[in-house]
């Protein structure tokens, strides 16, 4: 009999232990989660709360701002990068390839004639393919003629002269003529991507000087910075189906317009406090 009011007992301390521990367990800690910002160790012994320890990342505590800065600059392209080329279909290779050749031959005067210099222009895609019917009566595949592509890229420095020149190489290239794409861009984007930096940098020590008033600490020195992305740049690109200019005579000139490019710089920084 005294044998199971002792284990009774024990049982029932048992339980109380348990719902103490869960009731400790299901008190939220203090400052709980990640934030952008930490300002290391303190006590709210005051409050009756738990000591709040900043996250371990490697070994070494998380104490100070860490701010994220971005800056933009919106500049007029000076380039154009134009993706053009040929495609020839003809019941045989050297049918298709003579097509194919003659039109790029047509296509690659007018662009040199036009002031584009030949280190501007790069073949970017060859290729001779043979072209498939399903035959139901024999149930296998018929080879019913040959496929001949050739594209190029190629720099246009003019842009006033883009919608010119994309008339003048249908008007050579004929019904043979592919626009694959075409896209505005800078030739050397470092002196807006320098700019766009700076602005990064200030809005990032921006951000920190708010956190220390916001949080009444005083903000220290920097102890990191980082580039984290850069966006240099490239800016309102067409890229669709290729397009077959068949009546590009009849036609009023093309209009292209360049728009603007946004260079944009963000990096990541962290400041200690005092």
């Amino acid at each position: 009999m005294i044998g199971k009011r002792m284990v009774t007992a024990l049982v029932a301390l048992g339980m109380v232990v348990l719902v103490a521990g869960c009731s400790q367990a299901a008190t939220p800690a203090p400052f709980g989660g990640n934030g952008a910002l930490f300002v290391g160790n303190s006590t709210l012994e005051a409050a009756g709360l738990a000591t709040f320890a900043a996250p371990q990342v490697g070994g070494t505590q998380q104490a100070g701002i860490w701010v994220g800065g971005s800056g933009r600059v919106v500049v007029t392209p000076d380039l154009v990068l134009l993706t053009l080329g040929v495609e020839a279909r003809a019941d045989t290779v050297e049918l298709a390839r003579s097509q194919a050749a003659t039109a790029m031959a047509a296509i690659i005067a007018v662009l040199t004639g036009s002031g584009i210099q030949e280190q501007d222009i790069r073949t970017q895609y060859f290729s001779i393919q043979p072209e498939y019917v399903w035959d139901d009566v024999a149930r296998r595949q018929e080879i019913v003629g040959y496929r001949v592509s050739n594209t190029v890229s190629v720099k246009v420095r003019d842009l006033e002269g883009v919608g010119t020149l994309i008339d003048d190489v249908a008007s050579a290239g004929g019904d043979l003529v592919r626009i694959n794409n075409i896209s505005f861009t800078i030739e050397n984007p470092e002196q807006y991507a320098a700019q766009a930096r700076e602005a990064a940098v200030q809005d990032a020590m921006a951000k920190a000087q708010q956190f220390a008033q916001l949080t009444g600490v005083t903000l220290d020195r920097l102890v990191y910075i980082a580039e984290s992305s850069a966006s240099v740049p490239m800016a309102r690109q067409f890229d669709g189906p290729s397009l077959a200019f068949a009546e590009a005579k009849a036609a009023p000139p093309t209009p292209i317009s360049g728009g603007e490019v946004d260079i944009i710089i963000r990096i990541q920084a962290v400041f200690s406090i005092a």
